[in-house]
């Protein structure tokens, strides 16, 4: 989409570099300027095809194991993705049922999760000392400090481990590790 807008690329490492919620300020700085086209115009063409490209992703190697090492514990998927194009991602890996909620949004604009868990957790009852939010942005950490839950970030995603480590969250090397932080109590 750069391209074809006459802009520079970017490679993986600029990409942790500069990416980050809202996603249209992610925009701005990927040199997006919205001048002679829409935010909404934009994410409309990225998340098509997002979506094609999406369904050839595989998991990270240890996504399951991490699941499993969790099983018992309730498990859900927060994310700022719209709801029916996150269980569309989800549903080719057969790992919805390790899942009590999977919580998305209303629009595709991924503007941020942290009002969707709040509700969850308010309408479950949930007691945000005794839960975990695993992510891989410095806005997941954002959304553990809102909710007052713990947090532990993994730098296989959206940010590498130089840009987590200013966050004072946990950081595990996989999200295995991950998985075995939380078993063993934060």
């Amino acid at each position: 989409m750069l391209a074809e807008r006459g802009l520079p690329a970017i490679d993986r490492v600029r990409y942790q570099e500069i990416f980050g919620f809202p996603v249209i300020d992610y925009y701005g700085r990927a040199g997006f300027t919205f001048e002679t086209e829409t935010y909404e115009s934009v994410a409309a063409i990225y998340n098509e095809r997002y979506m094609n490209r999406a369904r050839t992703c595989p998991l990270f190697p240890d996504a399951v194991a991490a699941l499993d090492k969790l099983s018992g514990l309730r498990q859900i998927v927060l994310s700022a993705a719209e709801t029916a194009l996150l269980l569309s991602q989800i549903e080719p890996f057969g790992i919805a049922e390790y899942f009590e909620k999977i919580i998305g949004q209303d629009n595709v604009y991924a503007h941020g999760k942290t009002d969707a868990a709040l509700h969850w957790m308010h309408e479950e009852g949930i007691d945000p000392a005794s839960a975990v939010l695993i992510g891989d942005t410095t806005h997941d950490s954002d959304v553990a400090r809102a909710l007052g839950c713990g947090c532990v970030l993994v730098p296989n995603g959206h940010h590498d481990r130089a840009r987590l480590s200013g966050c004072g969250c946990h950081i595990a090397a996989s999200l295995t590790e991950a998985a075995e932080w939380i078993i063993g109590g934060g």
